[in-house]
């Protein structure tokens, strides 16, 4: 999956074997962050620099939190979306409880149904009132919008099965209790070209021998 000559595969055998001696280089790098919040700014513009080059298609935070901190899936959304998608008008908005959504966002959905498939990856193209009230781009009624979620991050339980160009990964002390070596390979071997991990390499060491034994 990942390009001949590629230190993601390497390090990714190491990882499943609970070796720490990875290789860093520019396909696989490191960054270092000591709290959610620097790694959280880091990653919100390391993202915008690899979505400049790349497009925002190939471009994909994986975090092992959906809730917990600013490095969080809900957390990066939000500083993504404002960053990226800044509010330009109420007619390009949707609101649904705590959610937001606006035209051109990153979407996933997030329920098997007919039509989609949980995890399947769009963008909102445009959204529109009708008789029975706004809905996104004729496909989603404001009821079926409560299974889709903001994806420009997502929890790399949620990624799994799916492959992209970039990854951007915090792995921090702080997100102990989610920090695997099972999730630690998963998420580096979502990327085909490049994997930037941002936080703390004792975070990343300890992770990479924490075997998962229970049945979660």
């Amino acid at each position: 999956r990942q390009a001949e000559g590629s230190i993601i595969p390497y390090n990714a055998a190491l990882i499943n074997q609970g070796d720490t001696r990875l290789t860093f280089g520019n396909d696989f790098q490191f960054l270092t962050a000591t709290d959610q919040t620097e790694a959280a700014e880091k990653i919100r513009r390391l993202y915008c620099q690899e979505v400049e080059k790349y497009g925002m298609e190939q471009v994909q935070i994986l975090t092992p939190f959906r809730s917990s901190g600013e490095a969080s899936a809900n957390e990066l959304n939000l500083t993504i979306q404002e960053t990226v998608n800044p509010f330009q008008s109420t007619e390009d908005e949707i609101h649904l409880g705590q959610k937001t959504f606006r035209v051109h966002d990153r979407i996933m959905q997030t329920k098997n149904t007919d039509d989609v498939s949980n995890g399947d990856l769009g963008f909102l193209e445009s959204v529109e009132d009708t008789e029975s009230g706004q809905k996104a781009h004729l496909t989603y009624s404001m009821e079926a919008l409560a299974n889709v979620d903001l994806a420009y991050a997502t929890t790399i339980h949620k990624f799994m099965g799916s492959q992209t160009r970039i990854v951007l990964i915090p792995v921090l002390m702080s997100q102990y209790n989610m920090l695997y070596r099972n999730l630690i390979y998963t998420a580096v071997t979502r990327a085909k070209e490049k994997v930037i991990l941002v936080g703390e390499k004792r975070a990343l060491f300890m992770a990479i021998h924490r075997a998962d034994t229970s049945k979660r």
